[in-house]
């Protein structure tokens, strides 16, 4: 949940409204990437802290996850130029559409108070790592490799600084995490971002 972060249903969003259309086409050469990233170091974790992980079981894991085949499969595509046949487009629109309200649904039900209460340093901790830490990381890397304009300072931040992901809390329960854990963590990011993105577009003036 600390590197996996939403990066299609808020971090574009974001980028669209705060940098406009500029930063959508900059955001789209550099997010497969990141997407494909967060995905491998979040099957990585997962699997590495779960009972009985072996290299084995590591590489099969991210061999045979779905998210990370789908991200390969889509960059091959577009790379390619393959057509997508008009049924096989309706379909995944559909299903596409289905997949946030089922990933809600899927938080709210795991979703505990008690847990939350119970567990509320690590929730912070890791709601300070992804949306204030990260996101600086970022900023201070692409200023020493490659001096970013102010408008690729303001993808880092958008997109590095987008709350914990929805499918971090399917991917927990598929894989033996603390689904409640990753639940709280995904409210907890959504809520506290409306802060930490107004925090960071203040201080860093879009252009």
């Amino acid at each position: 949940g600390a590197v996996h972060g939403n990066l299609g249903y808020v971090g574009l969003a974001v980028t669209l409204y705060v940098l406009g259309e500029e930063g959508i086409r900059l955001a789209g050469v550099v997010i497969g990437f990141l997407i494909i990233t967060q995905n491998v170091l979040g099957v990585l974790s997962l699997t590495f802290y779960s009972a009985g992980a072996s290299r084995r079981g590591v590489s099969i894991s991210l061999i045979t996850n779905p998210i990370i085949i789908a991200c390969f499969s889509g960059l091959l595509i577009s790379y390619l130029g393959l057509p997508v046949p008009e049924p096989a487009a309706r379909t995944l629109h559909i299903l596409g559409g289905m997949a946030l309200p089922t990933a809600l649904l899927i938080i709210g039900a795991n979703l505990s108070l008690p847990q939350i209460r119970g567990e509320i340093k690590a929730i912070v901790s890791l709601a300070a790592f992804k949306l204030l830490l990260l996101p600086l990381v970022g900023l201070t890397l692409g200023d020493i490799l490659f001096r970013p304009s102010p408008l690729e300072e303001g993808v880092i931040i958008s997109l590095l600084g987008a709350p914990t992901a929805t499918v971090t809390s399917i991917m927990a329960g598929e894989m033996g995490g603390d689904v409640g854990l990753a639940s709280a963590a995904v409210t907890f990011t959504i809520l506290l971002s409306m802060l930490t993105y107004t925090f960071w577009f203040t201080w860093h003036v879009p252009p």
